[in-house]
């Protein structure tokens, strides 16, 4: 299962109270694939699509498709706050390798 870290969690309650929108949910798609692998989007929203399995880590609602949800085991959603790149949430996997960032190229 996905799990979402401590810090991530604090994170995106706090954006859910702050846009009115507590009772909401972290949708996660596919997003296609990248040079290190699949993509995966990331939204909010209220309700669970059918298509969609419910699960809850550290307090926060997940909207995962069926269909990756197997391909998302033991996945991290944590949130970075990195001097050059940003503060942002993001999904890390440990059984998915490749050249991390494609601005400059893979292979």
């Amino acid at each position: 299962m996905i799990q979402v870290t401590e810090i991530a969690a604090r994170e995106l309650k706090d954006l859910l109270v702050k846009e009115g929108k507590s009772e909401y949910g972290l949708r996660i798609s596919y997003g296609g694939m990248g040079c290190g692998g699949p993509q995966y989007t990331m939204s909010l929203d209220e309700n669970p699509t059918k298509a969609e399995d419910v699960r809850e880590s550290n307090g926060v609602k997940i909207f995962l498709e069926k269909n990756i949800e197997t391909a998302l085991d033991g996945a991290e959603i944590d949130f970075v706050d990195d001097p050059m790149f940003g503060k942002g949430f993001t999904i890390k996997h440990p059984s998915l390798t490749g050249c991390g960032s494609c601005s400059g190229g893979c292979g």
